[in-house]
């Protein structure tokens, strides 16, 4: 398996846990009335500013773990980080993905709110289209690794 694709694999199981953690804790809190009030969105934003910091870290962490774990089955071998011009295409198609699925509910979000739904449920589709568009373009890039090109 190829450098950049053990990466992808392992960002986008990382991505699900740390996405059903956190996105659970903002669904409960939103449920329980934590961002009702004046200062609602202002709970929220600190909130969601805290996990993310976190999120990074245990991604960079879990990938590097993943790679000594690999380097260890494998006694070290393809553990080379080099990229070429393939990869470079295939990082270009996941970003297209993920930019076109992120504007798309940015969009949605939107129209949601002209159509007089909460501040609050448009930040939380936001944030949830920020996550899945990045699992769309990864899951684009595991496609064209896995075909070849």
């Amino acid at each position: 398996m190829a450098f950049e694709e053990r990466n992808t694999w392992t960002y986008l199981v990382i991505s699900a846990v740390v996405m059903w953690v956190f996105g659970t804790r903002i669904y409960d809190a939103t449920v329980g009335g934590v961002f009702d009030g004046v200062d609602g969105l202002q709970t929220w934003a600190r909130q969601v500013l805290t996990y993310i910091p976190i999120a990074i870290v245990m991604v960079i962490i879990g990938v590097i773990l993943c790679n000594i774990i690999y380097g260890i089955f494998t006694g070290g071998s393809d553990l080379t980080m080099k990229e070429d011009e393939r990869d470079r295409h295939i990082g270009l198609r996941g970003m297209r993905v993920t930019g076109g699925v992120f504007s798309t509910g940015w969009i949605i979000a939107v129209i949601l709110l002209a159509l007089g739904y909460s501040a609050l449920q448009a930040l939380n589709l936001m944030l949830f289209s920020a996550w899945f568009s990045d699992v769309a373009g990864n899951l684009v890039k595991i496609f064209h690794y896995r075909r070849g090109y």
